[in-house]
């Protein structure tokens, strides 16, 4: 029997693949998103029905990395 699930192409730089592999492992394994491991260093596939969570993680992810420097570093 065929077994199929529905799932997105995530591409990436080896820093982002690894932020997603970190939040996947991070998950109960009735949660995790990652099918059937990853492609290469820079691309995996995640179940379509946690894209929204993967790229709200990510979001969160990339603004903690932001650096905005503050009014007095402006004088």
């Amino acid at each position: 029997m065929v077994k199929a699930t529905a799932g997105v192409l995530v591409t990436g730089d080896v820093a982002l693949i690894e932020f997603i592999r970190w939040l996947n492992e991070s998950q109960l394994p009735a949660e995790r998103f990652i099918i059937n491991g990853s492609l290469d260093d820079t691309h995996l596939f995640i179940k379509e029905s946690k894209v929204e969570f993967v790229q709200k993680k990510v979001d969160e992810w990339q603004q903690s990395l932001r650096f905005e420097p503050s009014a007095r570093e402006h004088q």
